[in-house]
């Protein structure tokens, strides 16, 4: 994987996870 795909894959990790926290906090 080059450094791109890994920024969006970790990027793409994030979001997913700050939006079920979210859910999870609502």
């Amino acid at each position: 994987m080059n450094q791109t795909e890994t920024l969006n894959a970790s990027i793409s990790w994030k979001c997913k996870h700050t939006w079920r926290r979210a859910s999870v906090n609502t």
